[in-house]
Order: C-alpha cells, then sequence, then structure tokens
C-alpha cells in the first residue's frame, strides 16, 4: 500500500488498479495539511517591566512528522511598548526546537516586535497586531524522534518603562 500519485512521491496509477483504503488515506495524508496544534493560551504572554515568559507547544510525534517536511508555525499576537522622555522599552519574541530527547537551540534569536520611542513630550510606543509565520524544515532525526517547539518572550530596557505582548493564536501545522 502507498501512496498513488507520482507528483506526491508516489507511484501513479495504472488501468486495473484497486484502490484500498490505506492507498486511500496515505495519498491525502501526503497531499494535505495536518493542523498540529492552535494554541489560544497566556503561557508566553508577558506584561511589565523585566517581565519574560516561555511556553512549549505540544509535541509532534514521529508517527505525524515522518510524513510531511515543513512544520508551519504562526503566531498572531498584539504587542505594545512604553517610553518616557528618556527611557524606552522593547517586546522580544523568539522561537526554539528541539528534536525529542535533545536539547533547545534557536529557530531566531530574541527580534524586537514592539519598540518604544523616547521623546521630549513623554515618548510613544509600538502597539502592534500582527502575525510571524515561521517555516521549519524537518531533518530526518525529527521525523525518527519527533521533535518540540517552545515559544519565549521578554520585556527589553527600562526600568519602570513596561510593555506586553498577548497571544492571540499560536497555530502549528504540518505540511
Amino acid at each position: 500500500m502507498a501512496v498513488k500519485i507520482l507528483s506526491l512521491g508516489g507511484t501513479d496509477w495504472v488501468n486495473g488498479d484497486i484502490l484500498t483504503a490505506t492507498d486511500l488515506i496515505e495519498t491525502i495524508e501526503k497531499a494535505g495539511i495536518l493542523v498540529h496544534q492552535i494554541y489560544t493560551g497566556t503561557g508566553f504572554n508577558v506584561s511589565g517591566s523585566g517581565d519574560t515568559d516561555e511556553h512549549e507547544l505540544n509535541a509532534i510525534t514521529n508517527t505525524n512528522a515522518n510524513k510531511f517536511t515543513y512544520v508551519k508555525i504562526s503566531l498572531c499576537y498584539k504587542a505594545n511598548a512604553g517610553a518616557s522622555a528618556v527611557n524606552s522599552s522593547n517586546m522580544q519574541l523568539k522561537i526554539q526546537s528541539k528534536e525529542t530527547g535533545g536539547g533547545y537551540g534557536d529557530e531566531f534569536a530574541f527580534s524586537v516586535v514592539a519598540a518604544g520611542h523616547p521623546s521630549t513630550g513623554g515618548g510613544g510606543g509600538d502597539n502592534n497586531f500582527a502575525t510571524i509565520t515561521w517555516y521549519h524544515t524537518l531533518s530526518a532525526g525529527e521525523k525518527t524522534n519527533g521533535l518540540q517547539f517552545k515559544i519565549l518572550t521578554k520585556e527589553n530596557n527600562a526600568t519602570g518603562i513596561g510593555g506586553s505582548i498577548t497571544n492571540l493564536n499560536t497555530i502549528v501545522e504540518l505540511i
């Protein structure tokens, strides 16, 4: 039993082939997208000066990972950063991944998603509603062992000048 479409890495049909349930399921899985998780929790929300947080997303098992090539993570969030006449804050986010049984490594390092802008009149800051879409190519080891992602957030810089990052939804898909 196998994928039955050549363009998906399988074999093409020939006259007389019989469609089995296994063939159909494997072909659909290969052609499709699996929504692994929709996370709407507050695990990586931050609010206030110097605040940090992190959240591990659900592990992706090798059963699912070995059927796909990529993981797509879409983080939809609100972020704002404050400022005064001389000080400002910035809000930062990063994504880490690990193969099951290994340690976390950065997919990308902390990156500013909202920044304060000092001004003699009192300053202001970014107030963003945004989505970051990140693609991760599955390695042979991740397909064999599974993997997991972690989202980390922090408010950085000026004491007493706060900001926030609020998760609206984070969607993990295998494609």
